[in-house]
């Protein structure tokens, strides 16, 4: 008798992953993930079948890892959605930004973003952030600029989730949190999961000049705020991990450099 052949799966754009089976949640679990939505009490099978749900009623590919966990200091496990949730989420719903107003008021940068989906329904949200800086200064420059793109960044992410009825927090937010940690979802798919997912080629050259480009807003950084800023996008990027550690190094020398100015 012949053996069949087995033929290796491909991902496709958004399609999704089938939840593995024989992985129940225990019913007293369910109740504080509803009331609380604490995951402390799932065991790493119980904590990727609950991925894998979530990412289904969204629509979400869970290759793309679209949401990671957040600890705070009582112990409490809380999902929350990073940029590549949002992304997804606006081409699936085709949402688009449709009006946004910005405004100063006292302390604070406030973006109010309207968007649409395509079946033309509108809904909208806002992303604030605070103006002052070390020992209550007006930032200026470019620690400003980058404050108002935090903000504006948090409003669309904001006004995206709740058109698609995602009442979670986003990564703009949890980076606000003091005295929490965050962590990722290292393995997805279990073993009758997806192999061989298709990943676009990284262009080598692009890379090659968004690390240079790092190393020198790292080398030029005025103050441990935009030191910090940077660190983030370096962290949010697409860059190999053979990159970000050199860039990691310059980080720490430059913050050493900054905190003997008193910067």
């Amino acid at each position: 008798m012949r053996k069949a052949q087995v033929k290796s799966k491909r991902v496709k754009k958004h399609e999704l992953v089938e939840v593995p089976k024989g992985l129940p949640v225990p019913q007293d679990v369910l109740h504080e993930i509803a009331l609380k939505g604490d995951l402390r009490g799932l065991n790493d099978d119980q904590l990727t079948r609950y991925y894998f749900y979530t990412c289904q009623q969204f629509g979400l590919n869970p290759v793309t890892k679209p949401f990671d966990i957040i600890t705070f200091k009582d112990g409490r496990k809380v999902m929350y959605a990073n940029k590549n949730c949002a992304e997804q989420l606006r081409i699936l719903h085709g949402i688009s930004v449709v009006e946004i107003e910005q405004k100063h008021e006292g302390e604070l940068y406030v973006v109010k973003v309207s968007v649409k989906d395509k079946t033309g329904r509108v809904d909208g949200d806002i992303g604030v952030v605070s103006t002052k800086g070390y020992e209550g200064k007006n930032l200026t420059g470019e620690m400003l600029a980058n404050k108002m793109m935090t903000a504006t960044t948090k409003a669309k992410r904001r006004a995206t989730y709740s058109i698609c009825g995602l009442g979670m927090l986003d990564e703009t937010e949890v980076e606000t949190i003091p005295g929490v940690t965050t962590s990722v979802f290292k393995e997805i798919p279990a073993k009758e999961s997806v192999v061989n997912p298709v990943v676009n080629p990284v262009d080598t050259k692009e890379l090659e000049k968004l690390h240079a480009e790092f190393s020198q807003k790292l080398s030029s950084a005025r103050d441990r705020l935009v030191l910090g800023t940077i660190g983030k996008q370096v962290h949010n990027s697409d860059l190999t991990e053979e990159q970000k550690e050199d860039l990691r190094n310059k980080y720490a020398i430059r913050s050493q450099e900054l905190k003997e100015e008193g910067k």
